[in-house]
């Protein structure tokens, strides 16, 4: 991307933020941090296609980034509605693999948790490497970063990673 795409990319960005995030807190009945993910996630999608939709008004950017937001939000309610059903079949199993599934599904959600806690850079990387699988020269390239830094990104997430898992089997987590 050119300097001048970089720069009016920005500046679509300022302009039309503010009402794509109010259109988001719709989709996304008022969770914030989840209007906001998707707002980036729009943003990130209209920088991959800006030599289609640079040449746009405004207005149709709007509606170019609203199409690409009501998607992303689809699929945030399509991923949690499998995770209830999920946890309703491990609820009802009630044996003893159960017990090993409930509590690798805890350890998940401390990780996670932890991990929401880094640096927004290395929350990335993290969900890029560990939930998108993307491959370490990919993250770096879609971040505009060196292989060199995701790497030690990785190594600090890796780090926060064991010591959920230490402290969560301290706690007795383990069976």
């Amino acid at each position: 991307m050119s300097e001048a795409d970089a720069q009016e990319l920005a500046d679509c960005f300022r302009l039309l933020s503010g009402p794509l995030l109010g259109y988001a807190m719709v989709l996304t009945r008022r969770r914030r941090p989840l209007a906001e993910d998707i707002v980036q996630e729009a943003f990130c999608a209209a920088g991959r296609r800006w030599v289609k939709i640079r040449d746009f008004s405004d207005e149709q950017r709007l509606f170019w980034l609203k199409g690409v937001a009501r998607k992303k939000a689809i699929d945030v309610f399509r991923r949690e509605t499998i995770a209830r059903g999920k946890q309703m079949e491990i609820a009802s199993a009630g044996d003893a693999s159960t017990h090993s599934a409930v509590m690798l599904k805890l350890a998940d959600v401390e990780m996670w948790a932890a991990l929401r806690k880094l640096p927004s850079r290395q929350h990335l990387v993290a969900c890029m490497r560990f939930k998108s699988e993307m491959p370490i020269a990919a993250i770096a390239d879609e971040l505009g970063v060196s292989v060199g830094t995701v790497s030690n990104d990785l190594k600090r997430v890796r780090r926060v990673m064991q010591k959920v898992v230490d402290d969560f089997i301290d706690l007795g987590g383990q069976g």
